[in-house]
């Protein structure tokens, strides 16, 4: 829940981590927050105090107010167990004035609920102080209040994000090349890359300029197979047939090899399309050799049955040769 947090925690915020961690301890560990009954003596354990509060003037005015703020009466237990400093907060003092907080971060009023619901830590005092760090910091780098807004509102994480680890990867994407204006569109749309490890961010970088170098390099190979006049639906079934064709050169392998097939062979490209491995073979070991041959004989043949043949089954069958089995000599060595 806690994960991205990188600023200090207040007094609120460690309670709740020494309290996930005492449960965490116990056989059954976390899960038991979602058994009312089962956490509740650990919750007594970690915060005594509680015992000291009025059902009727505190407990039950702070439930009410959460129910009239928009939290359905079912999550209410949730919001509690997952952060009970709340139980402490005073409606007027503390829980009004961090709502308030909440609503100019940007957040909708028919909002607020269900990021208390889902983040309820979005309510400790450390959380709303550094909001206003965080703003203060992007105005410099003028950055719209609007936008960081938005960032809140799909990814209430940033606000645990402290500015020195906000700056690091705000640097990052300057290295990069991204401009103070195409900050906003990544900001709004993609508010937890602000959240990464530099070194994370660059892996990830790395991984998809790699893909993308890939898919570029694949697309030429497509055009250059449809240019040629093979159908999309032609090239799909070619590469469900043999797939190692998109990582052939074009100068070195395709182009010669399909010129040779159109010009030389006077084939149909229907032909590599059914057998799409032709591009497999060397050209001047294998296909043209094999060629000359069964034009010399002016026989007719597809390119599987002139190339998928060994040696041996080539000259048997299409040069009418029996090749004898060669049985490898025995030394005296071998026999003892």
């Amino acid at each position: 829940m806690m994960m991205y947090l990188s600023i200090t925690a207040d007094d609120d915020v460690q309670r709740t981590l020494s309290f996930f961690e005492k449960m965490e301890a116990r056989q059954g560990g976390l899960n038991m927050l979602g058994n009312r009954d089962a956490s509740f003596c650990y919750l007594i354990e970690s915060f005594p105090k509680l015992l000291v509060l009025s059902v009727d003037n505190h407990f039950k005015p702070l439930v009410n107010f959460l129910e009239l703020v928009g939290v359905p009466k079912e999550g209410i237990s949730t919001i509690l167990l997952t952060f009970p400093p709340i139980l402490f907060y005073d409606i007027e003092k503390d829980l009004k004035p961090k709502l308030h907080g909440l609503a100019k971060a940007g957040a909708e009023e028919t909002d607020i609920a269900k990021m208390i619901l889902k983040y309820p830590w979005l309510l400790s005092s450390s959380i709303q102080k550094n909001y206003n760090r965080l703003l203060a910091y992007f105005n410099v780098k003028k950055i719209p209040k609007a936008s960081f807004d938005i960032a809140i509102k799909s990814w209430p994480h940033v606000l645990g994000c402290s500015t020195s680890k906000m700056k690091s990867m705000v640097e990052q994407f300057a290295e990069l090349g991204v401009s103070r204006t195409m900050m906003v569109p990544v900001i709004t749309s993609s508010p937890q890359l602000l959240l990464m490890k530099p070194k994370e961010f660059l892996e990830v970088h790395y991984r998809i300029a790699t893909l993308f170098a890939h898919f570029v390099f694949l697309c030429i190979r497509l055009r250059f197979l449809m240019k040629v006049g093979l159908s999309k639906k032609e090239v799909c079934s070619m590469i469900c047939r043999f797939s190692p064709i998109l990582g052939y050169s074009i100068e070195v392998v395709l182009e010669p090899k399909l010129e040779f097939l159109l010009r030389t062979m006077k084939k149909p490209l229907k032909e590599i399309v059914e057998y799409p491995r032709y591009f497999s073979y060397s050209l001047h070991k294998k296909i043209r050799p094999r060629f000359s041959v069964l034009k010399s004989r002016n026989l007719d043949y597809s390119l599987e049955d002139m190339l998928s043949k060994n040696d041996e089954d080539f000259v048997r069958v299409y040069m009418g040769v029996e090749v004898p089995l060669v049985v490898p000599s025995v030394t005296s060595k071998d026999a003892a």
